[in-house]
């Protein structure tokens, strides 16, 4: 049986694409996408992520860290198609290289989902905004 992961809370809700021209974001998607290629992960955050690992954060951790933040993202773009592939087994990364360099591009031109009448409002409306407008009832 599969389990249903819950839908993600409006602030959780990423409104960028997680390398959002930061240089450190884009050097761990470079290790990330080294990582699905074959490389182990000491390997691949040495080469594009020495800042990072000096920092005292594990090489392991920085890589799965930015699977769960691509994963997010594309669960918040409703395509829990390309969330899978984020949230392989370790042992599987091989299988999916190509599909996932594919789907980090495919990412990048997501525009944001429009709400569905069955979706949560606090998934649709931010509740900064809800507050703001005194909307209390909603949340």
């Amino acid at each position: 049986m599969k389990t249903r992961l819950p839908h993600p809370s409006a602030g959780d809700m990423p409104t960028d694409f997680p390398d959002a021209d930061a240089d450190a974001d884009a050097d761990a998607l470079a290790a990330l996408r080294a990582w699905y290629e074959g490389a182990s992960s000491r390997d691949a955050a040495g080469r594009y992520l020495r800042d990072r690992l000096g920092q005292g954060q594990s090489a392991r951790g920085v890589i799965g860290q930015k699977r769960r933040q691509l994963a997010l993202y594309a669960r918040c773009r409703q395509r829990a198609d390309l969330a899978t592939l984020f949230e392989c087994p370790a042992h599987k990364r091989r299988h999916h290289a190509r599909a996932t360099a594919q789907a980090v591009e495919t990412l990048r031109t997501l525009p944001l989902p429009t709400p569905q009448i069955g979706d949560d409002c606090r998934n649709a409306l931010s509740v900064p905004c809800t507050r703001r407008a005194s909307v209390r009832w909603l949340i």
